[in-house]
């Protein structure tokens, strides 16, 4: 029932010009690889769902929520929210390629090792979207992820306005 509504909402808000046009929504999946001397070792699988302010602003407000599994019954689902800042925003379309840096407070619940967790801390990154059609294209980031274990993380996926 709950997946049935957030697709629904999601098919509404990606179809609705004036609602869509407000917003830059993101797809990513990505791969958490745990630093040494963590609890948690070897890497995770992640996938993404991301909502962002304003697309044509250079700071805008992004909100999402990343699903992660790995080794040692590792399963989390985190929360986050935090400022994107696009430098080059002011160029528009007139390039391909928009930089930007980002800094977001999270917050997961979820499994190690068959024991429930909650998991706080922040995350720090770099990445840029390149524009492949009118409205949408593809995006890579790199983050530094701090929280229960520290992490790197790498993403790939695609955004639209």
């Amino acid at each position: 029932m709950c997946m049935k509504l957030a697709l629904l909402l999601s098919l509404f808000l990606l179809t609705t010009p004036t609602i869509a046009s407000k917003f830059q929504f993101n797809f990513n999946v990505g791969q958490d690889t745990a630093d040494d001397g963590e609890d948690r070792s070897g890497t995770a699988s992640l996938v993404r769902f991301g909502l962002s302010t304003s697309p044509a602003s250079m700071f805008r407000w992004n909100t999402a929520f990343t699903y992660q599994t790995g080794s040692n019954a590792f399963s989390q689902g985190d929360f986050t929210l935090g400022p994107y800042i696009y430098p080059l925003a002011y160029m528009g379309r007139k390039t391909p390629g928009q930089p930007f840096i980002y800094a977001e407070g999270k917050i997961g619940f979820g499994t190690l090792a068959k024991k429930s967790r909650t998991d706080t801390g922040f995350g720090m990154g770099a990445g840029i979207d390149l524009q492949m059609f009118k409205h949408s294209g593809v995006t890579f980031s790199v983050e530094q992820h701090s929280a229960s274990e520290a992490s790197t993380r790498l993403w790939l996926g695609f955004y639209w306005r």
